[in-house]
């Protein structure tokens, strides 16, 4: 729901933590950062399981109505409650063989789940997450929205210009930045109704601890 209705790539919702969901200015908001893991915090580095594409991926997304509407913050608040410090604690980033280091990967096991999940509605195959990236994007195009607008949801670099755009925007009129955000998203209404989420639906599976991954 949240790659539907932001066009994020699968590993970047795969590896949202819960102190990537804020409130600025009474807006919710998804960051879409690294952040230091402070296990793995080390003396001449900051080290994170939280990998990124490049600079243009670092935004701050407005949370669509839809997702609200559909208990997102309830969903938050059950996260919060079992005190895992990711939202899907049931994902790994992996671990490579040789070294012992994090690979930053949490997207290898959602797509798989989400590849089996496509497979049992009937999807062909090749249908996959980076669905919901293209068909945004190309939905607001069709809109007439500008090339810089869209990149600022989706974390797209239009001919280098966006880091630039992204960073005058957010350092210097963040208000400005997100009013653009929230118009674009509200310009995107996918023709779907998505189910809402029942405040404790995943308690049982929330509460063995053993299951979780870091």
């Amino acid at each position: 729901m949240i790659g539907l209705y932001t066009g994020a790539r699968i590993n970047e919702v795969a590896q949202l933590k819960v102190a990537d969901i804020v409130q600025e200015s009474d807006v919710w908001c998804i960051r879409i950062q690294k952040t230091v893991d402070p296990d793995l915090a080390h003396r001449t580095r900051l080290r994170s399981r939280q990998s990124l594409k490049g600079k243009a991926s670092i935004r701050t997304i407005p949370i669509p109505k839809p997702l609200l509407d559909a208990g997102f913050l309830d969903f938050m608040d059950d996260i919060r409650e079992c005190g895992h410090p990711r939202l899907f604690p049931h994902l790994s980033a992996g671990v490579n063989r040789k070294t012992g280091e994090t690979n930053a990967r949490y997207s290898l096991a959602a797509l798989s789940q989400f590849s089996r999940y496509m497979k049992d509605l009937g999807f062909p195959r090749g249908v996959g997450f980076h669905a919901f990236r293209h068909t945004i994007a190309t939905e607001l195009h069709h809109q007439n929205v500008a090339d810089e607008d869209i990149a600022l949801i989706t974390g797209h670099s239009v001919s280098k210009r966006v880091p630039v755009l992204h960073e005058a925007y957010f350092h210097k009129k963040p208000a400005v930045m997100r009013r653009k955000q929230i118009e674009t998203l509200e310009k995107y209404r996918p023709a779907v109704v998505v189910p809402a989420y029942a405040k404790g639906q995943f308690k049982r599976c929330l509460k063995d601890k053993r299951r979780f991954y870091p």
